[in-house]
């Protein structure tokens, strides 16, 4: 079993094909840090500004931020649900809380120090954007924590986000609706 997180968020690097890389203005969203079973694979959203990317473009990020604080907010705060210490290792799992019950937490994140995590480690999805996990659940892990706390990390295949539950049911789990293509197009609300 492996845990690990999404990198390289904001893409860089140099002009490869059209708005790439560096003169492209967009980023990817992480809903979660990553638990898998077998070699770590998943799907990442990415959000483009299209008006400020390519090659003669100014590159602002101005309107990429605002959108994906419109669409794709960060957590409020975390919430410490589950924590494991011995002599050489700790683990502790941390619950994001949306800015508003418009928003859903896709995942969870953990951490090797008692800290919660940096707010910007991950974003919410909008409650209207989210399906309840659909296909059968299986408990990838269960451990024992400090406190004698159980806890159980569950998945739908060999990698998904990180949930982690401390009964013996399974966390309620989210997933993007299905979208009409792999690619599509929203507008900011317009503010005077």
């Amino acid at each position: 079993l492996t845990l690990w997180a999404a990198s390289e968020l904001i893409p860089r690097g140099n002009f490869i094909g059209l708005k790439r890389g560096s003169n492209a203005v967009k980023e990817r969203i992480a809903w979660s840090h990553y638990v898998s079973t077998a070699k770590p694979s998943t799907h990442l959203v990415e959000v483009t500004d299209e008006q400020h990317s390519g090659f003669f473009a100014k590159h602002p990020r101005d309107e990429l931020k605002r959108f994906l604080g419109t669409f794709f907010p960060h957590p409020i705060r975390f919430r410490q649900i589950w924590r494991s210490k011995d002599k050489s290792n700790a683990l502790y799992i941390w619950a994001p809380v949306p800015p508003s019950s418009d928003y859903v937490a896709v995942g969870m994140l953990c951490t090797t120090v008692d800290e919660a995590p940096d707010l910007e480690e991950l974003r919410c999805m909008p409650r209207l954007w989210a399906d309840p996990r659909s296909g059968p659940l299986f408990k990838a892990w269960s451990g024992t924590g400090m406190d004698g706390t159980v806890a159980s990390m569950w998945l739908t295949g060999d990698t998904g986000v990180l949930q982690v539950s401390t009964t013996e049911e399974p966390p309620e789990m989210y997933e993007m609706s299905p979208m009409p293509d792999k690619k599509f197009y929203i507008s900011l609300p317009h503010t005077e």
